[in-house]
């Protein structure tokens, strides 16, 4: 199996398919950070792009889809301008993985789940429909979901994300 790996193939795509799981999902994200780096300007790139948008520890081990939100929401962030303290502030992706973390030790209560029905429709816009329905999950009181996705952006930040 191993001289497999060092034959000459005209397609090198074939060669991943050796390698881990965990390898080709770094390679996956790397290809999705490409592109969504394409458009940013190079003056805006005043942070180490792929230090910034690495998948993050709850981040790793899901989906590539997951990813994608992450890093759409960062790479936004940097157009918008944003300083290094809003790049280390939790994304909606990695709030979402949280949220799910919690909801395998304990069922969410009503709070919970409107907190989950809008990250997961901030992640997963076009299909937060067809999880959740018609059911419209509500704030026990205005303003309650900002007030705990402000808390909890804090207490997910990472130190130091994008910095060159």
């Amino acid at each position: 199996m191993q001289a497999d790996l060092f034959k000459p193939t005209a397609n090198p795509a074939g060669m991943l398919r050796h390698l881990p799981p965990t390898v080709t999902f770094a390679f996956d994200c790397m290809g999705i950070a490409e592109e969504l780096l394409r458009d940013v300007p190079k003056k805006r790139r005043d942070f180490s792009p792929f230090i910034a948008l690495r998948p993050s520890a709850p981040l790793q081990g899901k989906t590539l889809e997951l990813y994608r939100a992450h890093a759409r929401e960062l790479v936004e962030r940097v157009r918008s301008g944003a300083k290094q303290s809003a790049m280390e502030a939790g994304t909606d992706a990695e709030l979402l993985c949280a949220v799910h973390e919690t909801s395998l030790k304990a069922p969410l209560t009503a709070a919970g789940m409107a907190v989950a029905a809008a990250l997961f429709g901030r992640c997963f816009p076009d299909q937060v429909e067809k999880i959740f329905g018609e059911d419209k999950y509500r704030e026990p009181w205005p303003g309650f979901v900002e007030e705990q996705l402000g808390a909890m952006r804090r207490k997910l930040s990472i130190s130091g994300r994008g910095l060159p």
